[in-house]
């Protein structure tokens, strides 16, 4: 079994058969419009920013000292030397991350704290989750990633802009698909260890599976969590005409400090090597792969000339902007010329 695949998509008719013959419950979507984009929240985003930022004016130093750094050069490489020498100690690195996400979690907690205190006019929310889902509708920064139960969503938005490389190509759209089981078996797991849910034995299943991985979440951002990170899939009981009309909830990473597709990996048992070199198929291949049902992660990447417009698919499924923004915004971004 294959639990990472990319899949090429050139025909819009067999993806449309293929689209068919998938039972959404079992997935969730995204739509990037550039197949070059990783998986990455908001906050992580706002990391990378900060990083390059610095580098940027580590390097402006750098070129400024010139000279200085020419004559330290043989004090630097003794140095270096030295550093090589010495036996890797992997606590210390261990150190490091812990204190890495320690500072992260606080300066998050801190930020929900102070919406949670300034948003009591406008909100009724205790539960951190929940804050945190309206602070990444109203555009803060989070850890969280938005996926949509509906492919159709998730093609509106990897279509919804174009973007060209330096060529001024138009770059290939991408959909991801993340098989829910996976993500609901690691959380089994979890929610096993931690303590006794039997307040909800009395819900059905779908319940009992939102109100405990609510739970895991508001656990996760209190910082009593120990365990690697892992994603976690969440439907707060925060809820808006927005999200309800674009059918949406939350991947919510356990860790700050690590990468979103790192936690991802470990989630889904996905190699380094895996995720890097993915196996590539294409469509119509696809369609014969009895295996695929078990896959646990789909890339689809549309070729943009052959796939330059989702809007003939579109057109009826009742997907549009005025739809999945049910508001002044929705009428605005449906208005082109």
């Amino acid at each position: 079994m294959d639990e990472y695949i990319e899949c090429k998509v050139s025909n819009w008719p067999k993806f449309m058969v293929f689209s068919q013959h998938l039972n959404t419950q079992k997935w969730l979507f995204r739509g990037q419009a550039d197949s070059d984009w990783t998986l990455k929240t908001s906050h992580e985003r706002l990391l990378d920013q900060l990083v390059d930022k610095y580098k940027f004016i580590i390097s402006k130093v750098c070129e400024e000292n010139r000279e200085l750094i020419k004559l330290q050069r043989f004090s630097l490489e003794s140095k270096i030397d030295k550093i090589k020498s010495q036996t890797l100690d992997i606590n210390k690195i261990k150190n490091l991350k812990n204190e890495v996400e320690t500072i992260l979690h606080k300066s998050e907690k801190l930020a929900i704290e102070n919406f949670k205190k300034d948003a009591q006019l406008y909100m009724n929310h205790e539960k951190q989750i929940d804050l945190l889902a309206a602070m990444q509708h109203y555009g803060t920064p989070t850890r969280l990633l938005d996926v949509t139960a509906s492919l159709f969503i998730a093609l509106f938005f990897a279509f919804e802009s174009d973007i060209y490389d330096s060529k001024g190509e138009l770059k290939p759209k991408v959909i991801w698909a993340f098989r829910r089981e996976s993500l609901l078996s690691e959380q089994a797991g979890l929610h096993t260890a931690s303590e006794d849910n039997s307040i909800y034995d009395l819900l059905d299943d779908e319940l009992k599976q939102k109100q405990e991985c609510i739970e895991l979440a508001c656990k996760i951002l209190s910082g009593k969590f120990d365990y690697e990170g892992c994603i976690v899939h969440v439907t707060p009981n925060y809820y808006n005409e927005r999200i309800s009309a674009q059918n949406g909830s939350f991947l919510l990473s356990s860790k700050l400090g690590e990468t979103f597709e790192d936690s991802l990996r470990h989630t889904l048992g996905i190699s380094e090597k895996s995720y890097k070199i993915p196996k590539i198929i294409y469509i119509d291949d696809f369609l014969k792969m009895k295996s695929f049902l078990q896959t646990r992660l789909v890339k689809f990447v549309f070729d943009p000339v052959k796939c330059h417009s989702a809007d003939n698919v579109l057109k009826n499924t009742n997907v549009s902007s005025l739809n999945l923004f049910p508001d002044i915004e929705g009428l605005a971004r449906d208005i082109k010329y």
